[in-house]
């Protein structure tokens, strides 16, 4: 027959037992230890109030430009202004953190995408620029940011120039959707027009002047490939024709030679 003494004993005898596989046995200076768990994100900065502000003139020194669009994207929504008559824009808003798009990989000390142009939608070059996307630091709560909107440049078959690809560029971005879907945040790129009076083979060359090998982007059925190397040969209509010279962000500024001919 089981006393109570006994039945007191077992109990102890168990609660060691528990103890013990625990690593909670007497003397021992030992924590527990629980499971590894990832590590819970480092929390966002407090909102801030932050102010950006510039003018937006013409690339060829043509001067400001007034009744131009920009929009400044940040991570908490999106602002949109005009230029006034002296080309200034300005911004105030408030965010807690880095710009993060939706698509691609954007340098994590950017405060947001500006994007600027003086047409009447993005891409719009019926007021004699090209539309510019571009990034802001994250350095700083009062950014002073002027743009230079690129004067189209239109080339005639036969016809050569020389371009310069600047840190100030516009990034890459697709023309086909809205210039902040789908943006390439290392390259940049500067655009020309080929005007091609008659029928035949285009030919387009762009020459580095320096050690840096640029891509042309040629959308053209005739072209080997969307991104070329070196000298392309394009059956042509007439009519006149977009391109695109790109490179690594990191390797601006760039200068180039494009050459074309028609025969």
């Amino acid at each position: 027959m089981r006393t109570r003494a006994t039945w007191e004993r077992r109990r102890i005898a168990v609660l060691i037992a528990v103890l013990v596989s625990a690593g909670w046995a007497c003397g021992s200076e030992s924590a527990p230890t629980s499971p590894s768990s990832t590590p819970a994100p480092t929390p966002l900065p407090g909102s801030s109030r932050y102010r950006v502000s510039g003018i937006v003139m013409d690339a060829a020194g043509e001067g400001p430009i007034a009744n131009a669009t920009v929009m400044l994207r940040h991570q908490q929504g999106q602002l949109t202004t005009r230029t006034d008559g002296n080309g200034s824009y300005a911004f105030s808003f408030d965010t807690s953190g880095p710009y993060r798009p939706p698509f691609g990989v954007v340098p994590g000390n950017s405060l947001g995408l500006l994007l600027a142009g003086d047409g009447t939608f993005w891409g719009d070059t019926s007021h004699g620029h090209w539309t510019a996307v571009q990034l802001l630091p994250w350095d700083a709560t009062e950014i002073v940011h002027n743009v230079r909107l690129r004067p189209v440049r239109t080339l005639a078959a036969g016809q050569s120039t020389a371009m310069s690809i600047e840190p100030d560029s516009s990034l890459k971005w697709d023309t086909e959707s809205d210039p902040w879907t789908f943006v390439s945040y290392d390259a940049l790129w500067e655009e020309f027009l080929v005007s091609v009076p008659t029928d035949g083979v285009l030919t387009v060359n762009v020459r580095p002047d320096g050690d840096t090998v640029p891509t042309l982007w040629c959308q053209y059925g005739g072209c080997p490939s969307f991104r070329v190397q070196g000298t392309v040969f394009i059956p042509v209509h007439a009519g006149t024709l977009y391109f695109n010279v790109e490179i690594p962000r990191a390797r601006a500024p760039q200068r180039f030679d494009i050459q074309t001919s028609l025969r």
